[in-house]
C-alpha cells in the first residue's frame, strides 16, 4: 500500500485514485474531487475533458492541482 493511502486510512480517509482514461468509471457524487496534473483537461472536445467534466458536475468539491500557468475558460 503507498504511503499516501496507509496516512490516509490512518486518519480515517477512504481515497480512490483513477487514471484520466478511466475517468468514466469513477464516481465522484458528493465527494472531494482532486485533479493532479488539470491542465490536461482543457480541450472542451477532448473525451477526457468530458469525462472529468462529468465528475466535477456530480462532485461536492473539486480541488485542481497543475504546475502549469492555464488561463481559465468559463462557459
Amino acid at each position: 500500500m503507498p504511503q499516501w493511502a496507509q496516512a490516509a486510512v490512518r486518519v480515517g480517509v477512504s481515497a480512490q485514485v483513477y487514471s484520466y482514461a478511466k475517468a468514466s468509471d469513477a464516481n465522484a457524487k458528493d465527494k472531494i474531487l482532486i485533479l493532479d496534473e488539470a491542465h490536461f483537461v482543457k480541450n472542451p472536445k477532448a473525451q477526457r475533458t468530458r469525462a472529468v467534466r462529468g465528475l466535477v458536475r456530480t462532485a461536492r468539491f473539486t480541488i485542481a492541482l497543475t504546475g502549469v500557468v492555464i488561463v481559465p475558460v468559463w462557459d
